[in-house]
């Protein structure tokens, strides 16, 4: 394990650092943001087109692209997110050869194909080993990610049972359209400070996990607001993209607020998120989640929606209460993180699950 990241006293330090950690940030997030937006714009544009074809052609691809597609993905992408814990702390710690053994566990569980990589080693014992921790944090994963996937998506289906549905989805699934592109960047990021603070944590150099997390926190922030300004700036514009009906288009203005909203909280809620999964705090996540998503901001956002009668904007509005909160219990727990005590279970978290086949670390201190 190498030495832990310098302690920053001075501006000129802070300034380096940030430097230093965003290009290590960006220079993961960056392929697969470019990914992410390159899959998704074949949707968005097809719901451009569809757009142009009418109102109800319009409402049936929002729901079908936004709510069918989303629920099959949640399960298991979160299943998968497993590996973004454990494969990333003990690359930091060294232990290349358990990234295969981890790897096959997770084939295991999810009875997929696994995908040959640098720390592949060919079958190994060790995958059976201690399987019910490697289930567990796989389930917890899975709960995480799918009560955050779907929770934006049950919008839609809350929204079709308002008395305008159609242009109350059409509207809907616009703003939905647009937040997408926003959210595949921060994909990318998620991906990148989680493999950024497990590998830092697996090395055992807390520090450069805490500095990590506040760079791309505030770099985040700064997206995000720059993407409501943009939103506000053009409110009674960009829906021209997706209809030429006026009705629509003054619609999609109405809550053209509270998207640009949302783009600042999910600016920063992928990112606290990601670092949740390079700690390994899923299954404390999941409860958060839970809490926050459905027992407050999905009862808030009916009642604002049906009972108050704000329709979309009311459903949008009590639901973003519930992202508001989660994202801020989450900052306050990264703020209140003890950095070595995170370092030293990730230590003892690679031990029990890394060492079991007899391997050595491939990257030792010279």
């Amino acid at each position: 394990m190498g030495s832990d990241a310098a302690a920053v006293s001075t501006v000129r330090e802070a300034a380096r650092m940030t430097w230093e950690e965003s290009k290590r940030v960006w220079g993961i997030g960056m392929p697969i943001a470019i990914a992410g937006l390159s899959i998704y714009a074949v949707g968005s544009v097809t719901t451009i087109f569809v757009g142009h074809l009418g109102n109800l052609p319009l409402a049936a691809a929002s729901i079908g692209l936004s709510v069918f597609a989303t629920f099959s993905l949640g399960f298991f992408l979160g299943m998968g997110s497993a590996l973004e814990t454990l494969c990333g702390q003990a690359f930091g710690a060294g232990q290349v050869s358990m990234l295969g053994v981890y790897l096959q566990r997770s084939w295991i569980i999810l009875a997929v194909a696994a995908l040959l990589m640098d720390g592949w080693r060919g079958w190994s014992m060790a995958a059976f080993n201690d399987m019910w921790a490697f289930v567990r944090l796989s389930l917890e994963s899975a709960v995480m990610i799918c009560l955050e996937i779907w929770y934006l998506s049950t919008i839609t289906v809350l929204t079709g049972n308002l008395q305008d549905a159609q242009i109350a989805v059409d509207s809907l699934g616009v703003c939905m359209n647009i937040n997408g592109w926003e959210n595949m960047i921060f994909i990318g990021i998620n991906a990148a400070i989680s493999v950024r603070v497990s590998n830092e944590l697996g090395a055992g150099r807390p520090r450069a996990a805490m500095h990590a997390v506040i760079v791309i926190i505030a770099e985040s922030l700064l997206i995000g607001l720059l993407c409501m300004a943009l939103v506000l700036i053009f409110r009674d514009n960009f829906a021209i993209i997706y209809t030429t009906d006026l009705e629509l288009q003054h619609a999609v203005s109405k809550i053209a607020g509270l998207l640009g909203l949302t783009m600042v909280l999910n600016s920063v809620q992928p990112v606290v998120s990601g670092v949740a999964v390079g700690g390994g705090w899923q299954g404390l996540v999941a409860y958060i989640n839970l809490g926050c998503y459905y027992v407050l901001g999905l009862p808030l956002g009916y009642l604002l929606g049906y009972k108050f009668n704000y329709g979309v904007g009311g459903i949008w509005a009590g639901m973003l209460c519930g992202i508001a909160l989660q994202t801020l219990i989450l900052l306050f727990i990264v703020w209140r993180t003890d950095w070595n005590a995170e370092a030293a279970l990730a230590s003892s978290r690679v031990q029990k699950w890394g060492g079991t086949d007899g391997t050595k670390p491939l990257l030792e201190d010279d």
